[in-house]
């Protein structure tokens, strides 16, 4: 982002150790003034509880 003050809000999945966002980004959030947020499915208070077991029921093993 060149212009200051530009921001860039985007979700992705880098959970394996060698993803490129993950190596060129998240690792180096501190020294590139980075901020970054973890959530999960239980984080989103605007899904149904029943909506909420389906999906985790779903998606199991390598999911």
């Amino acid at each position: 982002m060149r212009r200051p003050g530009s921001k860039i809000f985007a979700t992705t999945n880098p959970d394996a150790p060698n993803h490129w966002v993950r190596k060129r980004f998240l690792r180096r959030a501190g020294e590139l003034d980075l901020a970054w947020w973890h959530s999960i499915l239980d984080d989103n208070p605007s899904l149904d509880p029943p909506y909420v077991a389906n999906l985790k029921s779903e998606y199991t093993g390598l999911w």
